[in-house]
């Protein structure tokens, strides 16, 4: 347990500062570190999806992944569009790859992994992107903060709870963890960790957004909500993994598995953080 605890910690001390410098330095500063992240992300998947049997168009996904995150960076005002335009052309390229004899599934469903693939790791990794275009400071009403929280406010907002709910999940589940809590999901995450891992989650996130201004119920929702999806998260990645029948999907970080084991819960919960601040303090202002 101490030596996972301790690579958390690292994470924390070098690999949170760093994801921050070159989130608030922008375009390809970002651009490029997070387009690495795509084809790893990509990769670890379409490999355990591979090693099912399936057949994902590889090449075609990496294209439509990078291709997204590069229009959410460099052209903001049309990523949407471009997104949608990019999803329906692997669709359709990623069908017609795959209609060749000598599957062991069928050219539909290993279309359908093409296509989840790129939503799963390039989509959702792209709000990253769309958090540092959100001045959340200025969206609540508040000035003064510094440029860093203007840039940033609203990624601190979901990188630093997200990463309270894993460690305090980690380390209560394995010191007092007793029940399991999806024993057939992930046999080692216990409900104790759980409780944990949502309570770190939303005081840390009630701390940071109250800090910033943010009323104290927009707080603890957003508490509430990433502490659950974290969770929520990591088990939809067990169960992929299942469902592929691999145990971990990548070895970017050792015995800790690969990106996809440890971003998870990162990737659902940018999303969502996304729109609530999107709904809340922009669109209902």
């Amino acid at each position: 347990m101490l030596v996972e605890f301790l690579s958390r910690a690292m994470w924390a001390l070098f690999g949170i500062p760093a994801l921050l410098y070159l989130a608030y330095m922008g375009d390809w500063w970002l651009f490029v570190p997070l387009a690495l992240l795509v084809i790893v992300g990509l990769a670890e998947y379409y490999s355990g999806a591979m090693a099912g049997g399936y057949r994902p168009a590889v090449g075609l996904g990496f294209a439509a992944g990078v291709g997204l995150l590069a229009a959410t960076i460099f052209a903001p005002a049309s990523a949407g569009e471009i997104t949608v335009v990019l999803l329906l052309a692997l669709a359709a390229g990623s069908l017609v790859s795959v209609l060749r004899p000598g599957f062991k599934h069928t050219a539909v469903a290993s279309s359908a992994i093409t296509v989840f693939g790129v939503v799963y790791v390039a989509v959702m990794l792209s709000f990253l992107a769309r958090l540092c275009e959100m001045d959340l400071p200025a969206a609540i009403g508040v000035e003064g903060l510094g440029k860093f929280w203007h840039r940033l406010g609203a990624l601190v907002l979901v990188v630093i709870p997200v990463w309270f709910c894993d460690t305090f999940a980690f380390v209560a589940g394995k010191t007092w963890g007793q029940r399991r809590l999806a024993p057939n999901i992930s046999p080692n995450k216990t409900v104790e960790g759980a409780i944990a891992g949502f309570l770190a989650a939303l005081l840390s996130a009630w701390a940071i957004a109250t800090w910033m201004g943010m009323p104290w119920y927009h707080s603890v929702i957003l508490g509430v909500l990433i502490g659950s999806v974290t969770q929520v998260g990591d088990l939809s990645s067990s169960i992929l993994k299942r469902s592929l029948e691999i145990d971990d999907f990548g070895t970017v970080f050792g015995a800790h598995g690969g990106f996809l084991d440890r971003f998870d819960g990162l990737l659902f919960n940018m999303p969502l953080v996304y729109y609530y601040l999107l709904l809340f303090f922009v669109i209902l202002k």
